[in-house]
């Protein structure tokens, strides 16, 4: 409707202002006419008429029955309002949706209430997260009930999310993913498919580590009590980061407890201050420190992200998410936080076959690419990777990792005309249980174990299965090479059906994982099991 929509002040919290239509800097509630009202002001001067039009400027205030400080706004047909105190739409009215001074409509289509976080539109449904930060929700509207109804969807994720949500961001092409932040910094994603009703989570884990930041808290310069204020010399937070502090077993700093989450309140490079919520961080409100420790001198804040250990290490943390186009497809960027500093990162688009070369597919983290029209054996450019041990692909064949040298560079153990190196991820998929049949039969109640497995792939290599109860490094590797593929080269990618035996020791409930290590492309179409039962 052509005009420019702004809302909640400190002073004015629930209120909307609308400029005028076609002129987003006039914000003016009338329009003088030039006619004289034949009174003169103070100075004597004549006071003109004026008068309201339809592409005047408005400001409304939510009138309800709660305090409905306004956090977003979304376009639409009829523009929704993200409120402490729900959902709410502004319309005209039901038979022209158009605003004017004198047609406006606003009405709550939901009590479900919006954090202050900004939602995402996919499709026609509106996915937000909701006050307490810890559930995501679907606004849609219903035909048959003539109103807008919200949902939650993700209630089958508390396990992978488990978590409040910091920051959601949507990606439409080549795939429609809803990219999502949790509290510690992992970094998660969803599909939905409203029509399919379709929901799916995933957690991706960040390559690379962050650390600890050691201070002497027995140092009464160092934490200052009164102040609150801890001198962190070139700490890496920022106000509402989530860390753990550990008093690496001397005595607690007054006030805060041992192996206890807080959040930053980042005062300047050098120090913080520690809040007991997110809430409290954002509005700067302190824990009170009411004493140095006693004990060891050495303790930490912790990233909390730090506290979930991988294969590779500490898991590196996502500070900030977007999604921007670019080459026809949708491309997310990230601020990417290691302890080596903060990276502004790019995810690389999903291996595609007619655009890229096994050789160069890139399945690894914070990676680079290298190419030559003669063999080499080592590379440079990997500065900001020093020390880090990275995973390798060479002519499109699994390397042994290598590791950064202090000058930035690596040493391969064979020659390769074209490389991909970074920080080394694994992608795992646990099933859930099958209650089904391939017939739609349900199981009956009893015992039951797999004894076969039938993977779907599509461009794929290098994965190992086995049952979920199995350690990584007992599963089954499954073998991609054949006689007829020759030594020394890379085995092309495969496409079509892998069968796996599965031991299963005992008629127990089992479910199965897949496992992918190498920097290789694994696309997983579906999964068939074969059961033996007891009933």
């Amino acid at each position: 409707q052509q005009r420019l929509v702004v809302a909640s002040t400190t002073y004015h919290p629930t209120t909307i202002w609308c400029s005028e239509a076609g002129d987003f800097h006039s914000f003016a509630p009338d329009t003088k006419i030039g006619v004289s009202t034949g009174d003169s002001d103070s100075i004597g001067q004549s006071i003109l008429g004026e008068q309201i039009l339809d592409n005047n400027a408005i400001s409304l205030t939510i009138d309800s029955d709660t305090v409905d400080s306004i956090y977003w706004l979304e376009e639409g047909k009829k523009l929704s309002l993200g409120t402490s105190g729900g959902i709410f739409n502004l319309y005209g009215s039901e038979q022209l949706y158009t605003i004017s001074p004198t047609n406006f409509t606003i009405v709550r289509a939901t009590s479900w209430e919006a954090a202050n976080i900004r939602p995402v539109k996919v499709g026609n449904a509106l996915l937000y997260i909701q006050f307490n930060r810890r559930k995501l929700r679907v606004m849609t509207f219903s035909g048959a009930d003539v109103q807008y109804e919200s949902q939650e969807i993700s209630y089958q994720a508390d396990e992978l999310v488990g978590q409040q949500l910091k920051e959601i961001s949507y990606q439409k092409q080549p795939h429609s993913l809803t990219w999502i932040i949790l509290q510690d910094g992992t970094l998660a994603s969803m599909s939905y498919e409203d029509t399919l009703e379709t929901v799916g989570f995933g957690r991706h884990t960040i390559g690379g580590v962050e650390g600890a930041t050691t201070f002497d808290a027995t140092n009464s310069l160092i934490v200052v009590v009164g102040t609150e204020k801890i001198t962190l010399t070139g700490h890496p937070f920022i106000t509402g980061d989530w860390v753990t502090y550990s008093n690496n077993g001397g005595t607690d700093i007054g006030g805060i407890e041992n192996n206890k989450n807080y959040y930053i309140i980042r005062i300047d490079d050098n120090t913080v201050q520690l809040a007991a919520s997110y809430e409290d961080a954002v509005a700067s409100t302190a824990i009170d420190l009411t004493s140095v420790a006693d004990g060891d001198a050495a303790q930490d804040l912790l990233s909390a992200s730090s506290t979930i250990n991988s294969k590779y290490g500490t898991q590196a943390k996502v500070e900030s998410i977007a999604v921007v186009p670019r080459d026809g497809r949708d491309q997310l960027w990230m601020i990417v936080h290691r302890d080596s500093g903060r990276y502004v990162e790019f995810l690389e688009k999903f291996y595609e076959p007619t655009e890229k070369t096994q050789d160069l597919a890139h399945f690894v983290d914070s990676g680079l690419y290298k190419t030559s029209i003669t063999a080499f054996t080592s590379a440079s450019g990997f500065d900001h990777l020093i020390g880090q041990s990275l995973r390798v692909l060479a002519d499109g064949a699994a390397h042994p990792d290598v590791t950064v040298a202090n000058d930035g560079s690596i040493a391969l153990e064979s020659s390769t005309k074209s490389l991909v190196a970074g920080l080394p991820y694994d992608s795992q998929v646990t099933f859930l249980p099958a209650k089904q049949a391939s017939d739609g039969t349900l199981f009956l109640v009893g015992r039951d174990r797999i004894v076969k497995a039938h993977i779907l792939l599509h461009n794929s290599l290098g994965y190992k299965i086995g049952l979920s109860s199995t350690a990584d490094a007992d599963l089954e590797e499954i073998i991609f090479r054949l006689t007829q593929n020759p030594m020394g080269q890379s085995v092309p990618l495969f496409t079509g059906t892998k069968i796996t035996n599965i031991l299963s020791a005992a008629l127990d409930e089992e479910t199965l994982k897949m496992l992918c290590d190498q920097p290789f492309p694994l696309t997983l179409i579906g999964m068939i099991s074969e059961h033996e039962m007891n009933i």
